[in-house]
């Protein structure tokens, strides 16, 4: 993002992790050059538990390969779909992702992290933004539930944003699958350059459909609970409106 979302309009990209659980639940196990495409749209552009677009959804294109078993490069362009509404980002960034897996702790307990470098451009507000993030995630615990923890910190907003929860996957049959997640979110000067703390609290959960094994379809929910921070912003604007978001979306993923 570019500035504090409370002192302006531009909007601020899906964190790290929420790209995580809405393209990267769609995609396939990672190989060594794998691309993938991802077309999806979303009722609401919802991050940080805030609602970006005075009205309508978003339409998100994105595209990431893999360099080799550690590095990768992504881009994620979206564009508003209501009339009313000229907003659209490009997101261009290079990740570094590696595992460390425990073969003699129960059903092998693997822990993945990452570090990243994301560059943003605004074109139809004219602005940019550069941020850094970090983190991971504790796969095959012993009740099956993943949890994970990411950090991002923006130059321009000079601050930083950290979501801690957890995700699960749950086998219907071959083809579909479900994936809940829960997640807790804090925001310390990346969203709001006033306040610091709980930011909002997330529920939400995907369907995963299988096509063939180049293509699958995901649908998914989610449940926003606006936080201290938030109900701050509403009350400083004298707003009654609800600090409460939810939104959904549907994903089609194609393995190249």
């Amino acid at each position: 993002m570019s500035f504090n979302a409370v002192t302006t309009n531009f909007s601020k990209p899906l964190s790290l992790i929420s790209i995580a659980v809405l393209v990267g639940a769609t995609g396939f196990s990672s190989a060594l050059n794998a691309s993938e495409l991802d077309l999806s749209y979303h009722s609401k552009y919802v991050s940080e538990g805030r609602n970006n677009l005075a009205s309508g959804g978003i339409t998100w294109l994105s595209f990431s390969t893999a360099l080799d078993d550690l590095w990768s490069v992504n881009s994620v362009y979206g564009n508003a779909t209501s009339n009313n509404v000229d907003y659209d980002e490009l997101n261009l960034s290079i990740e570094f992702a590696s595992s460390y897996s425990n073969s003699s702790a129960p059903k092998g307990l693997q822990f993945d992290y990452y570090v990243a470098y994301t560059r943003l451009e605004f074109f139809e507000d004219d602005a940019y933004d550069n941020e850094m993030s970090a983190g991971f995630s504790l796969a095959n615990t012993k009740f099956g539930l993943t949890p994970f923890a990411d950090f991002v910190y923006s130059t321009e907003a000079n601050g930083s944003y950290v979501e801690f929860g957890g995700r699960a996957e749950y086998s219907i049959n071959d083809k579909i699958s479900l994936q809940p997640y829960i997640k807790l979110a804090f925001d310390f000067g990346y969203a709001n350059a006033e306040h610091n703390g709980f930011n909002h609290a997330a529920i939400g959960t995907s369907i995963n459909y299988i096509v063939s094994s180049k293509i699958r379809l995901m649908g998914i929910v989610e449940q926003n609970i606006g936080g201290d921070i938030i109900s701050q912003e509403l009350s400083a604007l004298g707003s009654r409106a609800n600090s409460n978001q939810n939104w959904a979306g549907v994903h089609l993923n194609f393995k190249l």
